[in-house]
């Protein structure tokens, strides 16, 4: 600074004072140049995805990977897709914290727990595989002393140190659990300081980073101060200044503050480079209001009142770090809380949420919005041209651009039209073609007259073209976009003529045209839709040449654009893929969506290396490699403009191509283009069981055994693939053993559902890929589902023993009622011997006195009266054997039939009396036998022995019993003076037989009556 107000004093003296300070300014805007400005793409986190708060405090990463984010309400974990919140209030028991704002965070020694500091309400320890509060210290103060605004912390083994905002430092051991330090810096000095950052060292000294007053070096054993680093020594005012962070690297303390960069040496307790920083105009950042700073592998991010800025480990090379995109994007940048890195990704935490750098040495740099704030914006590339190293013009659908791709600018230069092309021409000039015709500029943007300077192309110039090319300084192509043909011209002879489907000599076969290249051995490639016309200038020659798919069988059609590599042409075929040809132009191989391409509805293909390729398309970038003949695609979330690109528009300018579309363009570095990333660190995270009751969640990353309750409806296992660079690209696959022995796809999801599975122990297995296709090392978790109370060892043990009882059970009836019918069938041959037997016997008795007496026809007439009785025996052996004939209604009727031509005969009269619920009710064999037996025998004695001329036959089932009388009006007799016959004895034993009781009424004249009631 000495330096430069001597040559403003210099200058003012020759030139005078404001003459003076505009040169000042000029040298100083010279030196500035100097500094790099590298664009990154971000990704905005806040509330809206999902953080319990946008004001970030402090951002650490744990031994496995995740992130975890304090902020003013509550701790949150995030692996890239899913954040776990714990708060106040929290739903979830184990995740409800003390308090909201929390200042600090900090892990064990361990690095299984997380210290959380809340500005008030003191600490409290969080599990980091299960996500859970495992214990809470609110007392840090003591009883009766007044609430310390905790500010920072630090940790030494089980020690942890909090400085508080009184200027109160407090020692907590995490491991007895209580106080063992307290320390006030009025001990020191005459009034208290803030305390705003504390370190520790190897040998348990505390750097004390005092607001307004300096650095102390304590030791807390010996309770004394070691040394004391003032504020001269520091280089600042010692009126109102803040340590705003530290970070450590390399023996030195990193140190922002309200007024700029400090470095502290830790062997000496000196002060580094200071003469640095005030005289290297390239780190006039670094003497500005600093909120925070990171350092990691020799790179040092700080974040101030002007954005985001990087330097090595000595101060050299600095950078300007600006998001892409939208100007707006730099709040993330200014004045942030924290600044965590690792590897390529950097986070920065402020009040408007975190600003996540998914990939520092991002190969993308999309420009949507004008970067320095003026307010222009593309909102269609649909042409691209590089007018200098730096500079592109743009065609838009609604302007023209120049967009300065190294500071992130666009200017706007032309009057209001849709442009769809632009190409140079001689004079360092270039023409855009657009709906009002041809419009002529030079590279400063000054609109030309066409006609004055070039007027051969009046002919050509309210033509709308897709595209032009030019030929060894000469000769100029120009394609038509409204199917006119392809415009020649000659610009050294000033002539144009055009070659279409209608040409004399050479000519088109078709008039849409999308692309012109001109391949090594200069020759013009003209691609249309169905037809490829190759255009040797030189010979006046040209080759049409149509494409078949060798698996489809059809021509290629929409041929969008060519590009060589690796000796060969390549082909991007909307539709259809990347086609390699062969030497003799023939289709040798088609890359599609079983390559990885991700829409094959191509447009640019541009050549990356000899080995990869890049194309555009309605979604995303595609970069094929073609030896190994795998793709990677990239998205808006990638860095793009967007996902979106145009037909027409692509460039290449040095050592970057350019692709547009919607809402901008995106430059491309190939060097920074990365093939291997590494895979993902993968973890189960949470187990979900819902019962029809409630649902329960399990969150362990070490999870490795889950007993699923019997009533579990659905199971639901979580996965965590960490991964912070392309997270949305990450894929599972999983196994369930022994159900399935294959990877399953699981898509992008982190989840998987398990329905309808039934008892028994499973292992689950799961992997996960990056956007490269490299597949992380499986997880494994056994889960075992508790069989339903059916479903247990000891109820199908009691089925089987019930099905055993069941069966001996049938068996017993079985043979039981085999017994029964082998008894009835014993009692149906005693009756048939008996009855039947008699009966034969007396025929053949009959038959032999009839040979011996032929003339006597009695002998012929008992024989006669014998079969009768037989055939009807015969006849009710049979009903009774019939199972179909089973209920009263056959039985009455079988009995009719034995009854009614008998009374007929004697001239009785036969009357039955059957409820109308007794009809249908069912009699078993042997109860029909005997009943049918007992109302016979009664019915035949009140015929033969009664003398009666009337008999009822009643049958009533009442409480569900059966209810049997047949009654005569005969003579009856008296019971007590006749003994029971054979008869009377039949009819006892077989109502016995059947189950039913039996009585027998009679007197002499008032008939007789047999009553059969089932017991």
């Amino acid at each position: 600074m000495l330096i430069l107000r001597a040559i403003h004093d210099l200058i003012a003296v020759v030139l005078g004072e404001k003459r003076g300070i505009a040169i000042i300014a000029l040298i100083l805007c010279c030196r500035l140049t100097a500094q790099e400005t590298a664009f990154v793409p971000i990704t905005g986190l806040s509330v809206a995805n999902g953080l319990s708060s946008s004001n970030i405090r402090k951002i650490v990463q744990d031994k496995y990977g995740f992130l975890w984010i304090a902020t003013q309400d509550g701790l949150n974990r995030f692996d890239g897709r899913q954040v776990e919140v714990l708060n106040a209030g929290n739903k979830i028991f184990s995740r409800n914290l003390p308090g909201q704002d929390i200042f600090d965070i900090i892990p064990d020694s361990t690095g299984n727990y997380l210290y959380a500091l809340f500005s008030y309400e003191g600490l409290s320890k969080i599990d980091l595989r299960t996500v859970s509060v495992v214990n809470n210290y609110t007392h840090l103060n003591g009883k009766g002393q007044p609430d310390y605004w905790n500010k920072c912390l630090a940790r030494k083994g089980n020690l942890l140190y909090i400085g508080t905002n009184e200027g109160t430092v407090i020692g907590f051991d995490t491991k007895k659990e209580s106080e063992f330090f307290r320390f006030r810096t009025t001990e020191l000095f005459d009034k208290s300081y803030a305390v705003d950052k504390i370190k520790v060292t190897e040998e348990g000294l505390l750097y004390l980073f005092l607001s307004g007053k300096g650095i102390v070096l304590y030791d807390p054993v010996q309770k004394k101060m070691i040394r004391f680093i003032s504020t001269a020594e520091l280089y600042l005012n010692e009126d109102g200044f803040q340590f705003t962070d530290v970070a450590e690297h390399a023996g030195l303390f990193w140190i922002t503050t309200s007024m700029g960069l400090r470095c502290l040496a830790l062997r000496t307790n000196q002060i580094q480079y200071p003469r640095k920083l005030q005289t290297t105009p390239a780190l006039w950042f670094l003497n500005k209001y600093l909120s925070s700073v990171s350092v990691y592998n020799g790179k040092v991010l700080y974040s101030g009142k002007d954005g985001l800025f990087q330097t090595d480990s000595t101060l050299d090379n600095p950078v300007h770090i600006r998001p892409t995109r939208s100007h707006e994007n730099q709040d993330f940048f200014e004045l942030a809380n924290c600044i965590y890195q690792q590897g390529p990704v950097i986070w920065v935490g402020s009040q408007y949420g975190i600003a996540w750098v998914k990939n520092r040495f991002s190969p993308f740099m999309g420009l949507s919005n004008s970067l320095n704030g003026n307010g222009n914006r593309i909102k269609h590339s649909m042409g691209l041209l590089p007018i200098s190293d730096s500079v592109l013009a743009v065609c838009s659908d609604d302007a023209l651009f120049f967009a300065n791709h190294r500071t992130g600018s666009l200017e706007k230069f032309s009057v209001p039209d849709f442009y769809m092309s632009v190409f140079k021409v001689p004079g360092n000039l270039f023409i855009a073609s657009g709906d009002q015709g041809f419009q002529l500029f030079d590279v400063e943007g000054n609109s030309l007259s066409l006609e004055k300077y070039f007027p051969e192309l009046k002919s050509i110039s309210r033509d709308l073209l897709i595209g032009a090319t030019s030929f060894a300084d000469s000769l100029i192509f120009m394609a038509s976009q409204n199917q006119k043909g392809l415009h020649c011209w000659n610009v050294l002879r000033g002539t144009v003529s055009t070659i279409n489907t209608q040409s004399a000599g050479v000519r088109l076969q078709s008039n849409v045209i999308n692309r012109l290249f001109v391949d090594s051995r200069k020759r013009l490639w003209i691609l249309c839709d169905n037809v490829i016309s190759v255009y040797d200038v030189r010979s006046n020659s040209m080759q049409h040449i149509t494409l078949h798919d060798p698996v489809q069988q059809k021509p290629l059609s929409v041929i969008m654009d060519i590009c060589e590599a690796a000796n060969a042409f390549w082909l991007a075929v909307y539709g259809v893929g990347i086609v390699s040809l062969k030497e003799d132009l023939s289709i040798k191989t088609i890359y599609a969506h079983r390559n990885g391409i991700n829409n094959v509805g191509l447009y640019k293909l541009m050549k990356l290396s000899d080995s990869t390729l890049m194309a555009s398309s309605n979604n995303g970038l595609s970069v094929l490699n073609i030896r190994s003949g795998k793709a990677m695609n990239y998205f808006e979330e990638d860095g793009l403009h967007s996902s979106s690109f145009e037909e027409t528009s692509g460039a290449v300018s040095g050592n970057f191509l350019f692709f547009g579309g919607f809402n901008g363009f995106t430059r491309i570095d190939p060097k920074k283009i990365s093939s291997s990333p590494p895979a993902p660190v993968l973890y189960f995270s949470t187990a979900s069981v819902s019962t029809e009751a409630s649902s329960a969640d399990t969150l362990d990353i070490f999870m490795k055994h889950l007993i699923i309750p019997e009533d579990a409806s659905q199971v639901t296992i979580h996965f965590s693939a960490v991964n912070f660079t392309s997270p949305e690209k990450v894929r599972y696959q999983y196994m369930l053993n022994p159900i399935s022995k294959q990877w399953e796809d699981g898509g992008h999801e982190p989840f998987l559902n398990l329905v309808g599975i039934g008892p028994g122990t499973y292992t689950l297995q799961v992997r996960a890929s990056n956007e490269a296709g490299v597949w992380s090392e499986p997880v494994q978790l056994v889960l075992q589902f508790e069989p339903k109370w059916f479903q247990t060892w000891w109820f199908t043990a009691l089925l089987i023993l019930v099905g055993i009882l069941i069966a001996f059970v049938l068996y017993r009836m079985r043979m039981h009622q085999l017994a029964r019918e082998e008894g009835i069938r014993k009692k149906l041959s005693n009756d048939l011997h008996d009855d039947l037997g008699s009966t034969l016997n007396s025929v053949k008795v009959h038959a032999n006195l009839a040979l011996l007496d032929p003339q006597n026809n009695l002998h012929l007439q008992r024989i006669k009266e014998s079969v009768q009785q037989a055939i009807v025996s015969t006849r009710d052996l049979i009903w009774v054997l019939d199972d179909k004939k089973d209920t009263v209604d056959h039985l009455v009727s079988r009995l009719m039939q034995f009854a009614e031509p008998l009374c007929d005969s004697q001239g009785i009269s036969l009357k039955k009396d059957i409820s109308t619920d007794a009809w249908n009710v069912k009699l078993g064999k042997e109860e029909r036998r005997n009943l049918y037996m007992i109302m016979k025998e009664s019915i035949n004695n009140s015929i033969k022995y009664a003398s009666c001329s009337s008999i009822i036959l009643q049958m009533h089932y009442i409480n569900k019993r059966l209810h049997i009388t047949v009654s005569d009006n005969g003579k009856g007799f008296d019971p007590a003076t006749v003994t029971p016959g054979n008869g009377t004895i039949n009819i006892r034993s077989r109502a016995e037989a059947a189950g039913y009781l039996s009585n027998i009424y009679s007197a002499p004249g008032k008939g007789t009556s047999v009553q059969l009631s089932k017991q």
